[in-house]
């Protein structure tokens, strides 16, 4: 049987900041997603536009 004892040094109340440690991985997660969405629209529109210029469009 093993006992794990930690230490609060401070309680946020509702509608506080985040410590900035915590923050910012979030932040650059966010960036990082909204980044590899723009980019695979952006590729997906690229592919289409080739198919048609190429006539090798087909549709489903």
């Amino acid at each position: 049987m093993g006992v794990y004892l930690f230490l609060v040094n401070e309680i946020l109340e509702k509608g506080d900041l985040a410590p900035l440690e915590v923050s910012v991985p979030i932040i650059k997660n966010i960036v990082i997603n909204q980044r590899k969405l723009k980019f695979t629209k952006q590729f997906e529109k690229n592919i289409l536009q080739d198919a048609i210029k190429s006539k090798t469009y087909e549709m489903y």
